[in-house]
């Protein structure tokens, strides 16, 4: 079974994921500073939490799959020094905002995975860069906003794209080797459809 398989009767949810309405706005202009200042707080702290799964996807991972994977975990330094660096440089300080529920449940999720089976890590990965990429690569192709063009650039620029692919790849390799995971491995893309729509969500969440 193949990525694209596992996302058999899960396109609504995926569609949902990659398609919310906070994407919309940022595509359409309509998102408030303060919606898209929340989503970026609480996406510093979700890097944080990537981070060590990240490291423990590394660490057992076969020796073809590190190159790739080394280069996305040395993106991470410079992704959480521009989150912090561009929320302050907007008034968010993230050493003061704490972490929402969603933000919260997300990290959790990631770290139940640590001792998971490289295949259901890898699919997992692969599934949460897909939506980001899918996510903002539309934002950069659409935006009104020069601005949120120039952020979403980050994440849906082409060469994010090639690496997600390549991941999507090393997520299929390893399910080829291990079928009976297949099942799991489909429920962990289902949760990462469900909690990247919560994760969204939080920009309009006040609280």
């Amino acid at each position: 079974m193949s990525s694209d398989e596992l996302l058999a009767g899960l396109e609504e949810k995926w569609d949902k994921a990659v398609n919310h309405e906070f994407i919309k706005a940022c595509i359409d202009g309509s998102v408030k500073p303060e919606q898209f200042n929340r989503w970026l707080v609480q996406d510093y702290y979700y890097v944080r939490g990537f981070t060590p799964f990240a490291g423990s996807l590394l660490a057992s991972a076969p020796d073809s799959h590190l190159e790739t994977i080394v280069s996305g975990i040395a993106a991470l330094t410079d992704e959480l020094a521009w989150f912090k660096d561009t929320a302050q440089k907007r008034g968010c300080d993230v050493t003061i905002i704490g972490m929402q529920p969603a933000c919260v449940a997300y990290r959790q999720f990631m770290q139940g995975l640590h001792s998971e089976p490289y295949a259901i890590k890898a699919t997992a990965f692969w599934a949460i860069e897909a939506v980001y990429h899918t996510a903002w690569a539309s934002v950069l192709r659409n935006a009104a906003s020069e601005e949120l063009k120039q952020y979403s650039h980050r994440w849906g620029n082409p060469a994010f794209g090639e690496y997600v692919q390549q991941l999507r790849f090393h997520a299929d390799e390893a399910l080829a080797f291990t079928p009976e995971l297949l099942p799991q491995a489909r429920k962990v893309v289902e949760q990462v459809a469900d909690l990247e729509v919560d994760f969204w969500g939080m920009a309009y969440n006040e609280a």
